[in-house]
């Protein structure tokens, strides 16, 4: 994709940005943590067309952004994919802006020193020079913060000998492209759930899998959210009856979300033997199951149970 010219541009995209965050966070706040599931995004079938994966929904659930071979797309019926990303590009990974309607992109495996954001059109809203510049590799997630000025990103470092150690989590400032390294190594699959907070997915040395943790930014503090001995992937924060913030993870039977501040688990739903969640919608209504069909993967939308509007339940 095309570099940014003069630091203006970079200034006015910025500027865009953070307007349509705001103008999101006005669009999302009048659901009031009720939404219905949605099927119109998907076939007749409740999927995506095969070869989609690493999908995420959009601040008001109505769009799915996803990965496929041909670079990042969209999904807003049908089930069908509307490439984003340009013919020719390498992106790799996304993550949506506030407004939700435009994505941050990463290309790779080399590094481009930049980050772009494009409408789901296609068009520009120019780009973010990295300073210093790193490598995302093959794409291991990266987030949006929700006033829309700045991102986390996993960082794939070259030199390390491999395994999860080699992943570690960058700040970016979208106005700047100031770089910092934010100290949380092992983890991937990044997602704010407020200005200071982010779920992650990450490796646990001692039970030899991963689990779902929540990262404070300006400290590198960590918490587990997921049960202990659990193998576990973090899904996303999502709204609940009475604006209740819920961390939602999957194991590789259930779907399941604790009270962000802490409390017992409940049990939204169970994953089909052979299946994978890989998100939730924002309400916590639909997850995304992702299966084989032949050589590719496929996507569909599995319902889940209501969440309480008032304490936990169900272990």
């Amino acid at each position: 994709m095309r570099r940014a010219g003069a630091v203006s541009a970079l200034a006015r995209a910025v500027a865009l940005v953070v307007v349509a965050a705001a103008s999101g966070a006005c669009t999302h706040s009048t659901v009031r943590g009720l939404a219905p599931v949605r099927p119109e995004l998907f076939d007749r079938t409740g999927r995506v067309e095969v070869g989609a994966y690493g999908a995420a929904y959009n601040a008001n659930g109505t769009v799915l952004a996803v990965k496929s071979g041909q670079g990042i797309g969209a999904v807003s019926s049908g089930g069908k994919v509307r490439l984003v990303t340009p013919p020719g590009s390498h992106a790799v990974e996304y993550a949506w802006m506030p407004s939700g309607d435009a994505l941050l992109i990463a290309e790779g495996p080399a590094s481009t020193g930049q980050l772009d954001v494009l409408r789901l059109d296609g068009t520009s809203l120019g780009a973010v020079p990295l300073n210093p510049s790193f490598s995302v590799g093959s794409g291991y997630g990266m987030a949006v913060s929700p006033d829309g000025r700045r991102a986390v990103v996993v960082a794939e470092d070259a030199q390390a000998l491999g395994g999860p150690e080699r992943l570690h989590l960058k700040g970016v400032d979208l106005a700047t492209g100031a770089v910092t390294e934010l100290g949380p190594r092992a983890v991937h699959a990044p997602r704010y759930v407020d200005g200071d907070h982010v779920l992650v997915t990450a490796w646990s040395p001692s039970q030899k899998a991963d689990r779902a943790e929540v990262v404070t930014v300006s400290t590198g503090a960590v918490r587990v959210v997921s049960a202990a001995g659990e193998a576990a992937d973090a899904l996303g924060p999502v709204l609940g009856p009475g604006n209740r913030v819920w961390l939602v993870y999957a194991t590789d039977k259930a779907v399941w979300a604790v009270p962000v501040a802490g409390g017992q688990r409940v049990r939204l739903g169970a994953v089909p033997k052979g299946a994978t969640a890989v998100a939730v919608d924002p309400f916590g209504t639909q997850a995304l199951l992702a299966e084989r069909n032949r050589d590719a993967e496929q996507l569909r939308a599995l319902t889940l149970r209501g969440l309480p509007s008032t304490g936990g339940g169900g272990g």
